[in-house]
């Protein structure tokens, strides 16, 4: 492997130790928004709301609180092994990612109904 190509593989954010712990938990905050949003939009305009069909149909057969439990669980849990790995990047960027196709799309929809 070249130089130029492993250092793009292990590329890290300054202060990476610290920025990273504050960027792993904005992005569980961020999950936490998002299951708040989810459970209330579904229960303001019900589950054909849910744009995600795999998360839909989980809410259908279990329940909002199970299926966005559960789903909110892994969504951290694999943002924690990207922390342990190191791949602060790619977690930011699922972290604004989020925000903009989860949060929004949430927030605008509940603010003018």
């Amino acid at each position: 492997m070249s130089a130029q190509s492993q250092s793009t593989t292990s590329f890290r954010l300054p202060n990476a130790d610290t920025c990273a712990l504050g960027l792993l938990a904005l992005f569980a905050v961020v999950q936490i928004a998002d299951a708040w949003l989810t459970a209330v939009g579904i229960d303001r305009f019900g589950v054909a709301a849910e744009a995600n069909p795999m998360l839909a149909l989980p809410i259908v057969l279990f329940g909002p609180a199970a299926a966005l439990i559960i789903a909110k669980g892994a969504a951290v849990v694999g943002a924690a092994v990207l922390y342990r790995l190191s791949r602060h990047v790619l977690l930011a960027a699922l972290t604004v990612m989020y925000v903009c196709v989860a949060i929004m799309p949430w927030a605008w929809a509940l603010a003018i109904a």
